[in-house]
C-alpha cells in the first residue's frame, strides 16, 4: 500500500509542477547582441510539459574587408562580413519546473557581395600573398541538443539560460571576382565558382530574457 501512496504522491507532484502558468514566451537573447545578432526565440504551450519553440535570427553586415591572419589562427569565413537568416525550430520538453531539453533542428542562410579577404592566399613570405574579392553564400542544416534553465518574475518576465552542443553541415559556395597580388590583378577566367562543404560541431551559449503570457 505504501508503495502506491508513494507513486500516486510522485505522479501529483510531477503534474502538478508541470502545469505552471506560462502558455508561450517571448525572448530576445543578450549575448547575441554585441556582435549585431538579433535573436527572438517564441515558444508556445503544446500540452502539460511540452512547448513549440522557434528562434529567428538576423545578422547584419559589419565590414566589407577582413584580413584573415588573426592574431592566433587564419580565419577564411569571417562572421563579420556576413548578411545572415537562422532558423531553429524544435519542441521543448521540461523535466523539472525550471529544466529543459530541446532537440533542434538549425537551418541558416546569408552571405554578402564584394567582400575582400586579405591574405586568402598566405605563402611562405610576403612576396606572394593573394587578397581576394569574392560573392560569397553559405547554407548550413544541422541539429542542436540544447538544455536550458528559466526563471520567471511576477509570471510576467522570464530570464532563460540555456547551452547545447550540435553538428552542422556548412555548404559555402563562392564566386571570386579578382586575384591581387602587390596590388596588381592577376590574370584568370573570372568569375570563378568554387563550393565547398565541410561538416562541424557546434557549441552554444545564451542568456536571454522575455515576458511570459
Amino acid at each position: 500500500m505504501s508503495h502506491v501512496i508513494l507513486s500516486f504522491f510522485l505522479l501529483v507532484s510531477v503534474s502538478s509542477y508541470a502545469q505552471f502558468k506560462m502558455q508561450r514566451s517571448y525572448e530576445v537573447s543578450l549575448t547575441n547582441l554585441p556582435w549585431q545578432d538579433l535573436t527572438f526565440i517564441y515558444t508556445q504551450r503544446l500540452d502539460s510539459l511540452r512547448f513549440l519553440e522557434v528562434t529567428n535570427s538576423f545578422v547584419l553586415k559589419k565590414q566589407t574587408e577582413y584580413d584573415v591572419n588573426t592574431f592566433l589562427f587564419r580565419n577564411i569565413d569571417p562572421f563579420a562580413m556576413y548578411n545572415l537568416y537562422r532558423l531553429r525550430i524544435g519542441v521543448r520538453k521540461f523535466r523539472k519546473p525550471n529544466k529543459y531539453f530541446t532537440p533542434l533542428l538549425a537551418l541558416s542562410y546569408g552571405g554578402y557581395n564584394n567582400g575582400t579577404l586579405e591574405n586568402f592566399i598566405d605563402q611562405s613570405g610576403d612576396a606572394y600573398d593573394q587578397d581576394w574579392v569574392l560573392d560569397r553564400r553559405r547554407i548550413e542544416v544541422g541539429i542542436i541538443a540544447k538544455f536550458g534553465s528559466i526563471k520567471t518574475y511576477e509570471d510576467r518576465y522570464i530570464r532563460d539560460i540555456y547551452w547545447g552542443v550540435g553538428l552542422k553541415l556548412k555548404i559555402i559556395r563562392d564566386m571570386v571576382l579578382e586575384k591581387t597580388e602587390w596590388g596588381y590583378i592577376i590574370p584568370d577566367d573570372y568569375p570563378i565558382e568554387t563550393i565547398y562543404p565541410k561538416i562541424m560541431p557546434t557549441i552554444h551559449f545564451g542568456v536571454l530574457v522575455g515576458r511570459v503570457e
